[in-house]
């Protein structure tokens, strides 16, 4: 009787997984699943039309306890539905090591037609005589992209983008760049007249002011040399006061000199 039922199970699996998909399998709704470990995959990619689309793939651990009487190597869109790339498993005993499956057809037969481009996995369930199919499978992802597959390479680091441009100026210390334009180099004649003339007299006036360019002013006349314009009012008052002394002198001794006479 349990050989019966053994036998039974298996047929029932390998009516459900033999060949593509039926329409009302895909229509049925997709059951979440988690990983029981990982598949080792040879090769790592290859095209959707070889045949057959792997060597081997194995598990990373055996099927769980009492889910090892059928092995079903499979291929679909990631979440499912899958399809197999080999006849089922019927060696029984998949629940005590770690195992190797083969394909035997390619991604394209398997799946009915050529498929798109996206994310897939190839997964391997674990069928229990009593229990049916696992509801938790080996997983290896893969990426199919222009007609072929390639294992899905997972904490690839994104591309980097180009680094950015260093400023044009250092920046000054107070953390922005400084636009001055710095000034015109002095021409010939002007570095020729400062090399003749010695150092550059300063252009700011006594008085706080800036002197301008062109005709010296009456200051710079005054530094440069005697004066000209000598006030004479001064020397008017001088020769005055002189006469008054003198005056005051004479006076008494002519008036003297006229008493004596007399």
């Amino acid at each position: 009787m349990a050989a019966t039922r053994r036998a039974l199970a298996l047929l029932s699996a390998v009516a459900l997984a033999v060949g593509p998909a039926a329409p009302a399998a895909q229509a049925a709704p997709l059951r979440r699943s988690a990983v029981i470990g990982q598949l080792t995959v040879t090769p790592s990619s290859g095209t959707v039309d070889g045949n057959p689309m792997l060597v081997s793939a194995t598990t990373s651990a055996p099927c769980p306890a009492r889910y090892g009487a059928a092995a079903l190597l499979r291929v679909g869109p990631a979440g499912g539905p899958y399809s197999n790339i080999v006849r089922p498993g019927q060696a029984g005993d998949y629940d005590r090591a770690p195992f190797t499956l083969a394909a035997n057809r390619s991604m394209t037969t398997s799946q009915g037609a050529a498929p798109r481009d996206g994310e897939y996995e190839i997964v391997v369930e674990c069928v229990s005589a009593d229990l049916g199919p696992h509801p938790d499978r080996f997983v290896a992802p893969i990426v199919v992209d222009g007609g072929s597959w390639a294992l899905k390479q997972a904490g690839k680091p994104a591309a980097q983008g180009n680094p950015p441009a260093p400023p044009a100026e250092p920046p000054a210390p107070g953390g922005q760049v400084s636009s001055a334009v710095p000034p015109p180099p002095a021409t010939a004649g002007a570095a020729a007249s400062a090399t003749a003339s010695g150092p550059a007299a300063s252009t700011t006036a006594p008085d706080g002011g800036s002197a301008g360019t062109g005709t010296p002013t009456a200051g710079t006349r005054l530094a440069a040399g005697p004066a000209r314009d000598v006030p004479v009012l001064p020397w008017i008052l001088g020769a005055v006061a002189v006469v008054l002394v003198a005056a005051a002198v004479a006076i008494p001794l002519i008036r003297r000199g006229r008493r004596a006479q007399s």
